[in-house]
C-alpha cells in the first residue's frame, strides 16, 4: 500500500478522534446541563469542518481560532433565532455574513484565515438549524452562551489531538503551499523572455518604416 493513502487513514483517525473526543464531552455537557441534543450535533460539526482547517495552523493560528470560533458560534446561534423569527431578515443577513468571510480575503493571508473561521459556524448553522437551548431557557442571551462553549470545546480538542500527534505520532503534517500574491484565484503573471537581459531583444522592423533588411541589403517589398 502507498504511504499516501497510509498517512491520509492516519490524518482521517486523527479527525475522527478530535470528534468522538468532542461529541463524548459534549454528550456529558448535555446530560450535566440539561441542554437540547442539538448540542451534539454542533460540536461534530465544528469539530470536523476544524480539524481540516487547523491541521497546519500555528500557535497563533490556534489561539485566534479559540478567540473567534467560541464568539462566532455564539453569533451564528443568534442568527439562527433571527431566522426562526423573521425569515426574510435573517436569510438577508445570512447572506451578507457568508459573503463577508470571501470579501475579506483581500486583505491578505491572515484575513484569509479569519474568513475560513467565521465560515464554520455559518456552515454549522445550515446542520443546527434550531438554537440549542436547555428546555427552560429560551433567552438569546444562554442560547449564545452555550454554543460559545461548544465552540472553545471544539478548538480544545482539535487543538490536543493535533498537538499530541505532532509530538507522538510517525508523521508531520504537510506545510501549506504557498499562495501566489494577488486576489484569490489569480495565478501570477509569468515573467517576460527577456527578463534579464539588458537591452531586450529588438523586435523585427516594420514593413511600412522603410528600414532596410540586414540580410539582403534592399528594403521591404
Amino acid at each position: 500500500m502507498p504511504v499516501k493513502y497510509i498517512r491520509n487513514a492516519y490524518e482521517a483517525a486523527l479527525t475522527m478522534t478530535a470528534v468522538l473526543l468532542s461529541y463524548s464531552l459534549a454528550l456529558w455537557l448535555e446530560d450535566v446541563a440539561a441542554l437540547h441534543t442539538d448540542v451534539l450535533v454542533l460540536a461534530v460539526a465544528l469539530t470536523l469542518t476544524l480539524a481540516r482547517t487547523q491541521r497546519t495552523a500555528d500557535a497563533r493560528g490556534r489561539l485566534m481560532a479559540c478567540v473567534l470560533l467560541p464568539a462566532l458560534a455564539g453569533a451564528a446561534t443568534l442568527l439562527g433565532h433571527l431566522i426562526a423569527d423573521h425569515y426574510a431578515l435573517g436569510a438577508a443577513v445570512f447572506t451578507l455574513a457568508i459573503s463577508l468571510p470571501i470579501w475579506i480575503r483581500r486583505f491578505g493571508p491572515a484575513a484569509t484565515k479569519a474568513g475560513t473561521l467565521m465560515t464554520l459556524p455559518l456552515v454549522a448553522l445550515l446542520v443546527v438549524p434550531g438554537p440549542a437551548l436547555p428546555p427552560g431557557a429560551q433567552s438569546a442571551l444562554v442560547s449564545w452562551g452555550w454554543s460559545a462553549v461548544i465552540g472553545l470545546l471544539s478548538c480544545g480538542c482539535v487543538w490536543l489531538v493535533q498537538m499530541s500527534a505532532d509530538r507522538l505520532g510517525p508523521w508531520q503534517p504537510d506545510p501549506e503551499p504557498d499562495r501566489p500574491d494577488g486576489p484569490p484565484g489569480c495565478a501570477p503573471s509569468p515573467a517576460p523572455a527577456w527578463r534579464g537581459r539588458w537591452p531586450p531583444p529588438s523586435l523585427p522592423p516594420s514593413p511600412s518604416d522603410g528600414s532596410s533588411s540586414t540580410t539582403t541589403g534592399r528594403g521591404w517589398s
